[in-house]
């Protein structure tokens, strides 16, 4: 591995005020004034012509916490670091999974943050991916369709079978035809 992707991996900050550090073959990291640092690392494949400036290693830095871990799919209790739709008393809230924690049983629960309060969860069916506006629009389409359609088996009955109810409040909802609210 090369000396920039260990320091990378293993620096939490710049450790001096020079611009360049070097590997001595003992793993010691040496400034490119041959000050020790008194840090040794695991030694790099290029630490005989390796050297690693500020700025590279900064780059290197900003490459690692940018690599995105697969999004959550809803399956199963959301990451740590996961913004997420919570269940919580009947109404969906945007929130962070803050913790992962196991109890004395083993079984894991997460820490979420939401708005003002704190709470853990361990049903993973209180816990949703944040929906696109298609598929908001394509549920309050669904929730529109359904209401037309119990409005006709209400008022008609149903004696042809509900299927044909659902092809004319289709065709009705996406020609525009809403109820209408009386003030």
């Amino acid at each position: 591995m090369k000396l920039v992707d260990i320091l990378a991996r293993e620096l939490k900050e710049w450790p001096c005020d020079e611009e360049r550090i070097l590997q001595s073959p003992s793993g010691m990291l040496i400034t490119s004034k041959n000050q020790k640092l008194g840090i040794y690392s695991e030694i790099a494949e290029n630490w005989i012509t390796g050297d690693v400036s500020r700025a590279q290693w900064q780059a290197a830095v900003d490459a690692l916490k940018a690599v995105e871990q697969p999004a959550w799919n809803g399956e199963g209790l959301p990451p740590v670091g996961t913004v997420c739709e919570y269940n919580w008393r009947e109404e969906w809230h945007k929130v962070n999974v803050m913790a992962l924690v196991r109890d004395r049983f083993e079984s894991q629960q997460v820490i979420v943050q939401m708005e003002k309060d704190w709470n853990y969860e361990d049903r993973p069916s209180r816990f949703r991916p944040i929906r696109t506006a298609e598929q908001i629009a394509a549920e309050e389409r669904e929730k529109g369709i359904d209401e037309m359609v119990q409005f006709f088996m209400n008022y008609y009955g149903n004696p042809k079978g509900a299927e044909e109810y659902f092809l004319i409040c289709r065709s009705l909802y996406d020609a525009g035809y809403r109820k209408q609210v009386q003030p």
